[in-house]
């Protein structure tokens, strides 16, 4: 219900402006990952790297002076998992983690500032949803893996200043700031069998974070009705920490789960073809 809410939200805000030609985008994407934990003293917990392989489309209408446009985004992929074990003496930890990230995005771009050298601004809404799942291993230790899933929102201002344009080529820089909101993430908590538990799921708030976001595009006009594009984004965000929390399952069998703080720096590389009706 809650996501379906979020996607109607996005679909409503997207209204059409006067005069405006439709298009469709298509993307093929990949996102360089890097995500690291720390603990309240700002030591190293773990840490996932790797590359996830994705694809995009958009909708979207465009005028002379406004954008709408409508994008889901979807990647996936194992990453490398390297941290430590919980316990008193902790062990180093080596797995993978295989990540799915889903995001859907609204973004209205208003090209009124916009000359032959000049300046777009945008507002960007999102919402994403990304599963985690660190894989169990045995070596060097054993370890019976964990199933998380992170849910928030995001809003985002920002620009883009030509470097380049004219009638066929464009080149852009771009910077937003962005804002994570309502940051939530359940925990699956694996039953003990032994004791006939069975699993268990924690739902809680997790700390919201700013952001940044680096984008460097680069567009070429193969004639009026396709426009094929090279983008590159560098994204700096993470998520606070949250409370300690005490789960009580209805086997009434109690877990305390807490979510570390912790800092992400993404970098995205997509090549997009899209076709104007």
């Amino acid at each position: 219900m809650r996501l379906l809410s979020r996607y109607a939200i996005l679909y409503l805000m997207a209204t059409p402006s006067a005069e405006a030609d439709i298009f469709v985008e298509a993307a093929a994407t990949a996102m360089e990952f890097d995500y690291t934990e720390f603990d309240q003293n700002n030591a190293f917990i773990d840490d996932e790297q790797g590359l996830l392989n994705g694809r995009s489309v958009s909708i979207g209408y465009t005028s002379k002076v406004v954008d709408h446009v409508i994008t889901h985004t979807k990647y996936d992929g194992q990453v490398d998992y390297t941290g430590e074990t919980g316990s008193v003496s902790p062990q180093p930890l080596n797995t993978q983690t295989q990540s799915t990230w889903t995001e859907t995005s609204y973004r209205q771009i208003w090209k009124s500032f916009q000359k032959h050298q000049g300046t777009t601004i945008y507002l960007d809404l999102s919402a994403t949803t990304w599963n985690r799942n660190i894989l169990p291993t045995t070596t060097p230790v054993a370890s019976a893996g964990l199933q998380e899933s992170y849910d928030w929102f995001s809003a985002e201002v920002g620009i883009f200043i030509d470097i380049i344009r004219t009638a066929q080529h464009a080149l852009e820089l771009g910077y937003g700031k962005f804002r994570n909101i309502d940051s939530t993430i359940s925990v699956m908590l694996k039953g003990n069998t032994s004791l006939g538990t069975n699993d268990d799921t924690a739902i809680f708030s997790i700390g919201d974070k700013s952001g940044d976001r680096y984008t460097l595009a680069y567009r070429y006009r193969i004639d009026y009705d396709y426009i094929i594009s090279v983008v590159y984004d560098k994204i700096e965000t993470g998520f606070g920490g949250s409370s300690i929390i005490v789960n009580r399952p209805p086997t009434g069998i109690n877990s305390t789960v807490t979510e570390p703080a912790s800092n992400a720096r993404h970098g995205t590389l997509s090549v997009r073809l899209a076709a104007y009706f």
